[in-house]
């Protein structure tokens, strides 16, 4: 499963809600709360997860 920060972001904030903190300012704290969270339940659940940005990162590392 490839986690993208900028598509899930309404979902996240309908779900977690306060849990996030001030959520209208978009923020790498932000982005790691939600993404801590989200591997964590990843890892409880036995599926395997990334974010966009460590997917691109390998695909790019692929083609050199």
């Amino acid at each position: 499963m490839i986690i993208d920060r900028f598509r899930p972001r309404p979902l996240v904030i309908k779900v977690m809600g306060n849990r996030l903190g001030p959520v209208n300012t978009p923020s790498r704290s932000w982005w790691s709360t939600v993404l801590k969270d989200v591997l964590t339940l990843c890892r409880e659940y036995g599926v395997e997860c990334m974010s966009a940005e460590d997917e691109w990162r390998i695909s790019r590392s692929r083609k050199r």
